[in-house]
């Protein structure tokens, strides 16, 4: 009886590129070459958590890894060796603490329930004042819409934007109305610098 060899391809030939990830990809090339996982590691992260991912979260943690932008966003990487910045962590920790105030408060005072309810945020990363980032899971992942926690103002914003692109809109100045006050942010053009934690 032969056996057959399995081939293990990287997930990048598997999801198509995303325009917002590609242009990310220009503005600030990966200094240094990220690990690269299978379809059946991201799959297994994807059981563990109960839901499938978004194709640009995937392609950036393909390209970045476990990661922060201006040293202002931190994205939290499901493969990082490091409890603080893995997403698998990330999402335990958050949602623990969440879901006993959600249902001490009856929801009272939370706009989005936590996951996995319907529509519940699920963390994906934070920003270096405290604030927590999301998804807001209405639809099909790559349907879905960042909400930000402010700590300092104890609210919530949802934005119109996926991951990668949120991070665009931020860092290229693009964002409307007054969401650089709510993330406590002053842009000034500064050059979108992305440091990989790597060694985590």
């Amino acid at each position: 009886m032969t056996g057959r060899r399995v081939l293990s391809i990287n997930i990048l030939h598997e999801i198509p590129m995303n325009t917002e990830l590609e242009a990310l990809l220009k503005l600030s090339p990966p200094r240094h070459e990220a690990p690269h996982h299978t379809s059946a590691e991201w799959l297994d992260i994807e059981q563990k958590l109960g839901t499938k991912l978004p194709n640009d979260y995937k392609g950036y943690i393909e390209h970045y890894g476990n990661s922060s932008i201006c040293d202002y966003v931190v994205v939290a990487d499901p493969f990082s060796t490091d409890p603080a910045g893995d997403l698998l962590w990330v999402v335990s920790h958050v949602l623990e603490t969440e879901r006993e105030l959600y249902e001490k408060h009856g929801g009272k005072g939370f706009p989005f329930p936590p996951f996995p309810d319907s529509g519940g945020l699920l963390p994906w990363g934070h920003t270096t004042n405290g604030d927590q980032l999301y998804w807001r899971t209405v639809g099909e992942p790559n349907q879905w819409t960042v909400v930000v926690y402010g700590s300092g103002s104890g609210l919530y914003e949802e934005l119109p934007y996926g991951m990668v692109s949120f991070i665009l809109h931020v860092f290229t100045g693009k964002l409307t109305g007054d969401i650089y006050d709510f993330l406590e942010l002053e842009w000034d053009d500064k050059e979108i610098v992305i440091e990989q934690f790597l060694d985590c």
